[in-house]
């Protein structure tokens, strides 16, 4: 479904590009039927850039909280990243103890995904727990 989403907004984009080239080439029609042509070109390559396509095909996740997690253990990684180069720099035991601390955090969040993974979020409301941890 997303390559379908994507292919939608390329063609929307070449579309209105056309449709708007083709009001600024076309010498033969009135002005208000070139000013016309040009305005929906450029409404449509306005609808492909902004994604309008979305609208009408949404998006097939079923694991809105998995994702939110996964997010989440990334911005993790990324943390304990900078933090280990910090720590690293300065040798500070304060540092050290703020990677370990973040490194138990990164389990954490591995053992919330392990239990996300494969149920879709009616799953999660039939047996009565939230959405998002």
């Amino acid at each position: 479904m997303r390559h379908l989403r994507t292919a939608v907004s390329i063609l929307l984009l070449l579309l209105g590009t056309a449709l708007a080239v083709a009001a600024v080439l076309d010498t033969g029609d009135e002005p208000g039927v070139r000013v016309l042509m040009a305005l929906c070109g450029i409404l449509l390559v306005e609808a492909g850039a902004s994604k309008r396509a979305d609208l009408f095909l949404p998006s097939q996740r079923h694991n809105h909280a998995l994702r939110e997690e996964v997010d989440a253990l990334v911005a993790l990684v990324r943390l304990l990243e900078s933090e280990t180069v910090r720590a690293r720099t300065s040798g500070s035991p304060e540092r050290w103890g703020e990677c370990n601390r973040l490194h138990g955090r990164l389990h954490d969040s591995v053992e919330r995904v392990k239990e996300l993974v494969g149920r879709a979020d009616e799953d999660r409301a039939a047996s009565g727990r939230p959405a998002a941890l």
